[in-house]
């Protein structure tokens, strides 16, 4: 989590990039409405969007590629993905296309910023296990 967090910062720091929301609230895309404040009312929990609404506020708004959101639920899956049955991999992979409606759907992200976010989960996820590999194999060599 570390790592994909890291990578994500130094892209973030690179390539600044605005969410769709932003973009269309500065009048360069068509007008798209943020859902995540919407519906707590009804369900009991106002709180719950208050909090919410006041995160967006200060949040950064140029974080929008690699979408972290979608980073880490690739990133559970794949830690998850060799421990569990059929069934509950066909939920994991259910949970990552959610994520991925949810995300672009809310216009949070573009589909672009998804994929690039589960393609850096990928990349961490073999990238630490080439090095424990390695890792293990120079822990076993005899000492001169």
């Amino acid at each position: 989590m570390v790592a994909i967090s890291f990578a994500a910062l130094i892209t973030y720091i690179l390539i600044p990039a605005a969410p769709p929301w932003f973009a269309a609230r500065e009048g360069l895309s068509d007008p798209i409405e943020r859902i995540a404040t919407r519906g707590w009312e009804l369900i009991g929990l106002p709180i719950a969007g208050q909090i919410i609404s006041l995160g967006q506020g200060v949040v950064n708004q140029v974080a929008a590629i690699p979408s972290l959101h979608a980073g880490m639920a690739v990133t559970i899956t794949l830690f998850f993905w060799a421990r569990v049955g059929l069934k509950f991999k066909a939920f994991l992979v259910f949970y990552i296309a959610l994520m991925f409606f949810a995300l672009v759907f809310g216009g949070e992200h573009y589909i672009f910023d998804a994929i690039l976010g589960a393609g850096y989960a990928v990349a961490v996820e073999y990238g630490c296990r080439t090095w424990e590999r390695w890792r293990d194999t120079i822990d076993k060599k005899p000492a001169k």
